[in-house]
């Protein structure tokens, strides 16, 4: 069968019509797409950077608090100024070696330490704050001056986290690793901190906070979600080191997944989410939007220079939703 050729024209000017329409729609639906999955990963890039931000500002709360509630207390410092003197070594062996078994009943040393005045003023510090999970002071030497409870032992001078307060009698705002405290029974941040008595250090005090209490505080306990209508996030708080140390995980049909801290690493952590340094959000290969920003912490807090690990909160959703 012959097309005539007004057929032939009719087709041509069709197509020529079509083809930039086409082309105009692919382009509005690709770049529509691009645009609402910029948009979306900017949504979860600004709440990581907001929870973040509400985490730092309420850690530091916590610190500025405690410090002016210790520092700030003339009879802690008045007791501590007095002990000059250190401990015998063979002494500290001593009283090691009898710590793990005593009790309040059997150690006068242990009724000294956790009823004195200064134990007595630690733990109202502690009762007014569900945070806390315990405190400890020790004299300049690192032994043990008071507490809200029993501690694992005595002499604290040996431990890291009392050298990275004392700082070589400098004095330093020091927060160690996230790790298991025995003496509190949980996975804890620690906020060790140094007692002065003029510019002159003279004991060295330890917060210890739980963990998921405070994220919790944070939020109010409520789910973080994404978007319109919202979708369930998950929360993780990441170690410069990619080791995660708390994560509320809701990837499982929404339902919250119980993790051990530090028993994971969080996946592909390299590149700009692993420098810690900016927020962000990416893709990752196994189908999630992750959005991601640093914890801020002042650089000093009184007289005393504050030294935080690198942390990093992540907040993940799957990508299909």
């Amino acid at each position: 069968m012959r097309i005539g050729i007004r057929t032939k024209l009719l087709v041509l000017l069709v197509a020529v019509a079509l083809l930039p329409l086409i082309v105009a729609l692919v382009t509005i639906t690709v770049g529509g797409r691009q645009f609402s999955t910029e948009r979306y990963g900017q949504e979860i890039s600004t709440a990581a950077s907001l929870q973040a931000m509400s985490l730092g500002v309420s850690l530091s709360k916590e610190i500025e608090k405690f410090y002016i509630a210790i520092q700030y207390e003339p009879g802690v410092v008045k007791v501590l100024a007095a002990r000059d003197e250190p401990l015998d070594p063979a002494a500290i062996d001593t009283i090691e070696a009898a710590w793990v078994d005593s009790t309040i009943e059997s150690s006068v040393l242990l009724r000294e330490v956790l009823d004195n005045n200064i134990s007595q003023r630690l733990d109202l510090i502690k009762k007014e704050d569900p945070l806390i999970a315990e405190i400890l002071v020790t004299d300049r030497y690192g032994a043990l001056v008071a507490a809200t409870q029993k501690t694992s032992d005595y002499f604290q001078g040996d431990e890291d986290w009392w050298k990275g307060a004392w700082c070589g009698g400098n004095g330093c705002i020091y927060t160690p690793p996230v790790s298991f405290d025995e003496s509190a029974n949980l996975w804890s941040i620690d906020v060790c901190m140094p007692i002065r008595d003029g510019k002159q250090v003279v004991g060295v005090a330890k917060l210890v906070l739980d963990i998921s209490a405070w994220v919790k505080r944070r939020t109010g306990g409520r789910v973080a979600t994404i978007g319109t209508p919202p979708i369930a996030a998950s929360v993780m708080l990441v170690r410069r080191s990619g080791e995660i140390f708390y994560i509320d995980d809701h990837s499982h049909n929404g339902q919250s997944v119980s993790v051990e801290p530090l028993s994971s690493k969080a996946g592909q952590w390299y590149g700009e989410i692993a420098f810690g340094v900016n927020p962000g959000w990416r893709f990752t290969d196994d189908g999630m939007m992750q959005g991601f920003a640093p914890l801020n912490m002042p650089d000093r807090i009184g007289p005393n220079r504050v030294t935080m690990p690198s942390w990093s909160l992540v907040m993940c959703v799957p990508a299909s939703e």
